[in-house]
């Protein structure tokens, strides 16, 4: 386990193919630990810098706000939810656009 990944998925096949890196975790009590989005944010920054949207919309009752980076053939989102009023990340998808 290493920044926070839990797990890496790959789903589809071809152009349609889509990667999901998990950051949740089970913590004390069987209870999901997610980092803060922040955090996860940062690194991303770091590497690929600033997100070009932010996507606010709530979604089964919780709200939520995805950064998103574009490339010229991909989009890679970092899915982020908020929870007792803190922002957490979920995951990051990154697809073909």
């Amino acid at each position: 386990m290493h920044d926070h990944i839990s797990g890496i998925g790959v789903s589809g096949a071809g152009l349609d193919r889509r990667v999901r890196i998990a950051f949740e975790m089970v913590g004390p009590k069987d209870r999901l630990v997610y980092p803060k989005c922040g955090e996860i944010e940062a690194a991303l920054v770091k590497a690929y810098g600033p997100p070009q949207d932010i996507r606010r919309f709530s979604e089964e009752a919780s709200p939520r706000a995805d950064r998103i980076w574009l490339s010229a053939a991909e989009e890679m989102t970092l899915v982020c939810f908020k929870e007792h009023g803190v922002l957490l990340a979920e995951a990051v998808r990154i697809s073909r656009r």
